[in-house]
């Protein structure tokens, strides 16, 4: 019989949505192949992918981890970079110190940013040491040193990630006259329905808020956050894994959404009294960005 293409991508869709089946109709004997068909095929995917984003413009620093932006970048860059993050002083040059340090490591190959050993970051502390650093700027042990890579790699990612637009900048309407702010904008939006206007390009500044603090989270609220957004737990299941009672679990996470809310509005509006309905707007809208942000 003839296959046209229809059929061909009806083919392709069933042996990608259901691999182990299409493989032990083929070969029922060697099931071995559909673990190795299955591996090869995760990583030559993400691979393909990761690589075919780096290549556009903007995003060639995609997927990068806070160690490989840190050693993928210039000594100039990294040193603006931690300016424009406020670093100043002794802790300013003592940060830059270890980046060289990092570099050096790196190309003694003494350090895997891939995949970091304590021995990696030992080595690290050692060189640092070596070339002097205590004497300015001390590290005084192994997680205090990690701690000032992830602050390096923060500072390098927020200097390399596109500017936002300015909350002050005024609106205007056809006719030239300037009426509010974008921040008098997205206010009303939250006091309004927070799931409208998802694709009004200057909503995405306050959705950036948003995500930029759900990333400074502790690991514990962001632990809870990602268990109710981001696989979709119950309130009682919530609490088996948190070992707690499932109302303290949502007291929790109600908690978190509620401080969420308060710090985005002190960063919108520092001068004006936050009302009870303005902040149930902040928290819908929350809630809105974290089922797309820890969903992925």
């Amino acid at each position: 019989p003839t296959i046209d293409l229809a059929d061909v991508y009806g083919i392709g869709l069933g042996i990608l949505c259901d691999s182990a089946r299409f493989l032990h109709n083929f070969q029922p004997q060697l099931p071995d192949w559909y673990d190795c068909l299955q591996a090869f095929s995760y990583g030559k995917f993400r691979r393909s992918i990761v690589d075919r984003l780096r290549s556009q413009s903007g995003l060639e620093n995609s997927f990068r981890t806070n160690l490989g932006l840190v050693v993928r970048a210039s000594l100039k860059r990294a040193n603006i970079a931690l300016i424009e993050a406020g670093e100043g002083g002794e802790r300013l040059a003592g940060l830059v110190l270890l980046y060289k340090c990092l570099q050096e490591t790196v190309k003694a190959k003494q350090f895997d940013t891939k995949n970091p050993q304590p021995m990696h970051y030992d080595a690290l502390l050692a060189r640092y040491r070596k070339r002097g650093g205590e004497a300015t700027f001390s590290i005084p042990d192994r997680d205090r040193l990690q701690q000032y890579l992830t602050a390096m790699g923060n500072a390098l990612r927020n200097y390399l990630q596109p500017r936002t637009d300015s909350l002050d900048r005024s609106l205007g309407d056809a006719d030239g006259t300037q009426t509010r702010t974008l921040g008098d904008l997205v206010a009303s939006q939250m006091t309004e329905d927070p799931s409208q206007g998802e694709n009004d390009i200057d909503t995405q500044v306050i959705r950036q808020s948003v995500i930029d603090l759900l990333q400074q989270l502790s690991a514990p609220d962001n632990r809870i956050l990602d268990l109710f957004f981001g696989l979709g737990m119950t309130q009682t299941q919530v609490g088996k894994e948190l070992n707690c009672h499932q109302t303290t679990a949502m007291h929790r996470r109600n908690h978190i959404l509620q401080t969420l809310a308060k710090t985005l509005d002190r960063q919108l509006f520092p001068e004006a009294q936050l009302t009870t309905d303005r902040l149930t707007g902040y928290v819908r809208y929350i809630i809105c960005i974290c089922q797309d942000y820890y969903h992925q």
